[in-house]
């Protein structure tokens, strides 16, 4: 069965007279507070309650019967989490006001995902060149593009594709001329492709479509990753610090201060502000340890507070306004809604990971060298590394349901796709 979220959320607003009689000392509520669930995992709930103008007052907030926060409302919305709960409860959730009517609010935490995968591994090459594979895409159950390096049969290839039973190689080509190694891949759909090598290259359902410097992108680069919310609204990443943005017309350079070669790249919407969120790595753990996550906000990018990450990085996965993780040379994790700033080091795996994605906050997966592959489904890690362990490592990774694919390479200079079903 595949794994859902439910988040309920019930809010009950009972809009009687709030003011205070027989000279109760608190200050009366002028107007009610409204309380909101937000957003749960495993083992926490975000609430936000928002004070109407003019406002003042004292409040419990309970969970179920439990007090768990007394808060003095000062005119501002308040997020706040309630951690070490269980998974796949329901809790009430309620503030006490000053006189005789509350406001509540119901909230049920994800449960967990299963463990319980089956591997399959496919190699490709037959030596008569280093073959790699880079990145990787899952469109559907039956379709997805592996892209990277290939040689066998005295050919050159720089794709792989998934039909749902076999993989295919092939080139991103009308001519059969490859311009190089492709590094990554990201699909809006099957007839809406984007792949990143020297240039970029885009499937439109008919045919391969490059951008080159004759098509507007000049100056280009070694593109490493590529998001985007859509064809027309998209940004690529790569060598020396380079960003840019396509809005299926124009190209737009964006500033990144670093000339860190920039590997990773995500986005997603922040469900409490409604915002896009959007960042990007930076660094090359295989010279030196220097390493910067940026920011990108439309055309501009600076850089955040990396305190506690002392290594060099290559990728991030997130969940906005709740838990950000890096990988590298280590792994991190930051939850921004507790009032430290710094990032918490922990040690998962002896193995360094290479890239981390997620389908949801209890369904997260990480690859790594000599084969690692680590999921998290909500309250702790699993290691599959007696099952998938390899002499190479996987460097890219995508996930959609109940399937993850991970790519990379060999020692014996073969290329290497594992999947996973759950």
């Amino acid at each position: 069965m595949k794994p859902r979220i439910f988040l309920g959320c019930c809010i009950v607003l009972l809009l009687s007279e709030f003011g205070c009689r027989n000279g109760n000392p608190v200050s009366p509520i002028k107007e009610p507070p409204t309380l909101t669930v937000v957003e749960a995992n495993c083992t926490e709930v975000w609430l936000k309650i928002s004070v109407p103008s003019s406002n003042n007052g004292i409040v419990t907030l309970k969970r179920d019967t439990t007090i768990i926060d007394t808060i003095h409302l000062m005119n501002t919305d308040t997020t706040m989490v309630d951690a070490n709960l269980q998974p796949s409860h329901t809790y009430t959730y309620t503030l006490a006001l000053a006189c005789t009517t509350n406001v509540t609010a119901q909230a049920r935490t994800m449960d967990t995902t299963s463990h319980a995968f089956t591997w399959q591994s496919f190699t490709f090459g037959d030596g008569g060149g280093s073959c790699v594979l880079n990145d990787v895409a899952i469109i559907n159950d039956t379709l997805a593009y592996a892209v990277g390096d290939i040689y066998t049969g005295g050919l050159h290839y720089n794709f792989a594709k998934w039909n749902g039973n076999n993989w295919t190689l092939g080139v991103t080509s009308d001519t059969g001329y490859i311009f190089g190694v492709n590094y990554c891949v990201y699909a809006f759909g099957p007839n809406d492709i984007w792949i990143g090598s020297s240039i970029l290259e885009h499937w439109d359902g008919t045919r391969w479509i490059f951008y080159g410097s004759t098509r507007g992108y000049q100056n280009a680069f070694a593109i490493r990753k590529i998001w985007g919310t859509s064809s027309n609204d998209l940004y690529f990443v790569g060598d020396g610090g380079n960003i840019r943005h396509y809005n299926g017309t124009n190209w737009t350079q964006i500033s990144s201060g670093t000339t860190l070669d920039v590997r990773d790249l995500w986005g997603a919407q922040n469900a409490t502000t409604g915002s896009l969120e959007i960042y990007a790595t930076a660094g090359d753990p295989l010279i030196s340890p220097a390493r910067t996550v940026l920011q990108i906000n439309g055309t501009t990018a600076q850089a955040i507070s990396l305190v506690g990450v002392s290594r060099a990085l290559n990728s991030i996965w997130f969940s906005p306004g709740q838990y950000y993780w890096l990988v590298g040379d280590g792994f991190w994790e930051k939850h921004p809604t507790l009032s430290t700033s710094s990032w918490i080091s922990q040690t998962l795996s002896q193995y360094s990971p290479e890239a981390v994605r997620g389908n949801a906050l209890n369904d997260v997966f990480i690859c790594g060298d000599f084969g690692e592959m680590l999921h998290y489904n909500g309250v702790w890690w699993k290691s599959y590394i007696s099952q998938t362990g390899i002499d190479g490592a996987y460097l890219g990774l995508s996930v959609s349901g109940n399937t993850v694919i991970a790519v990379g390479y060999l020692s014996s200079s073969q290329a290497i796709i594992l999947m996973g079903r759950r």
